[in-house]
Order: C-alpha cells, then structure tokens, then sequence
C-alpha cells in the first residue's frame, strides 16, 4: 500500500469514528424535538464554498443539516442581550469531509407582517475535519511528500479541534408552524480558541423549519399583552 493510500485509509476510519456522534445527535434531535424543542430545523447545504475567507474548496458535500430550538427562557435579564434562543444541532458531510455538532445563541426578528424573518447565530462546535497537515520534510519519501502535497490541496487545516460558528438565516412562514429558511454558515477559531493555521469553513444552505406549541405570532401576542399588564 502507498503511503497516500495509507493516509487515506487512516483519515477515512478516523473521519467516520469521529462523525457517528454528529450522527447520532442529528438523528436523536428528530426524536427528542417534540418534547424538548421549541422548533426542528431540518435540511442540506453546499460544503466549503469558495468565498469569504472559506477552506478555498478543498472539500466536498453535500451535507445534511439539522438543529433543535430550545425555548424561549423569558428571563429579565435577557432582554439586555435581545432575547436569544438557544439552539444545539450538526452538519453531517456525506462526501465523507468535515462533519460537526455543536450549540449556540439565535437572535431572530420578524418583519412584513410577521410572513419574513431574518436570524443571526453564533456558538461553538467540534468537528472531525483535519488540524494541521504535517510539513514536508526532507526524512519523507517522495511518496509521503506527495501525499502530504495532496491533502493541502484537498483538506481544509483548521488549526483547532473546536471552532465558532457564526450564521445567517431568512426565512418565510409558508404556515403558521411551518418555514422555508436559507442560511450560510462559517466555521473558524478566530485566532481566539486556536491558532496557526485558521483556512475556515464556509456553506450555504436551505431547510424546513416545523415549530412546536404555539406559533411564533401568538407568543409574541403573549408577550406584548403581558407588558401591558
């Protein structure tokens, strides 16, 4: 076996034993949704897209997406922050690429009539793409270095076992429980939670949203006629 062959034999038994976890959440979200969550976000997206400071398309997709929105914790305090939700969720690479879980903070405002929304989201997630690619070195054969040329080429460096992950969502009601979202997503450490290499992650996507209990327009009614008390 070639020293290529072997890294990617390694890589490919490493990426899935580090992906069943994302898995394993995505599949527990649309079990556990209707007794935990505020709302279920279900979809795919295009993996490690070309723009704003991305992997520079080292990777493939697609993948597939899925988040739970925890509810709403009407706490005083957190008005001072805009009243965000919390959300946990993942990204499951089906080109066998970097897959991730993580949690988060979701602010969304609605406008037009309560039909559109916009979201902004930022949090924390582990992912089981690549740190660091080793350097060449002159002790390696010309296979090894070879190998090592191609993974720069074909995998985003990281730097970091956990990054952040910021995003943006619109969306529209299409019913009074149910939503169209389109999203992008960017995953990097900032040079805050890691260091050295810092490639970044970028994808662009589209999903379902199904919200549980009342709907979005009725809680805000409670709200405001709770204020006017």
């Amino acid at each position: 076996m070639t020293g290529r062959a072997a890294m990617q034999d390694q890589d490919r038994f490493k990426t899935t034993r580090a992906g069943a976890p994302a898995i394993a959440m995505l599949a527990a979200s649309l079990v556990i949704a209707p007794v935990a969550a505020q709302e279920i976000r279900f979809g795919g997206s295009a993996h490690d897209l070309d723009f704003v400071g991305g992997g520079q398309a080292s990777e493939q997709g697609p993948n597939l997406v899925a988040d739970v929105v925890l509810p709403q914790v009407d706490w005083e305090w957190l008005k001072w922050i805009g009243r965000p939700t919390v959300y946990v969720g993942g990204s499951v690479n089906l080109s066998d690429d970097t897959s991730f879980i993580g949690f988060g903070l979701a602010w969304r405002k609605y406008f037009f009539k309560d039909k559109f929304y916009g979201e902004s989201n930022f949090g924390y997630v582990v992912h089981n793409g690549t740190i660091e690619v080793p350097a060449l070195s002159p002790t390696n054969t010309d296979a090894q270095n070879i190998a090592l040329i191609e993974r720069n080429l074909e995998e985003i460096e990281f730097g970091s076992r956990d990054l952040f992950r910021s995003a943006i969502v619109m969306g529209y009601q299409i019913r009074p429980r149910w939503a169209v979202e389109a999203f992008f997503e960017h995953l990097s450490h900032g040079q805050i939670i890691g260091n050295g290499s810092n490639e970044g992650l970028n994808n662009l996507g589209a999903r379902l949203a199904y919200r549980f209990g009342p709907s979005a327009a009725e809680v805000r009614a409670r709200r405001k006629a709770k204020q006017g008390q």
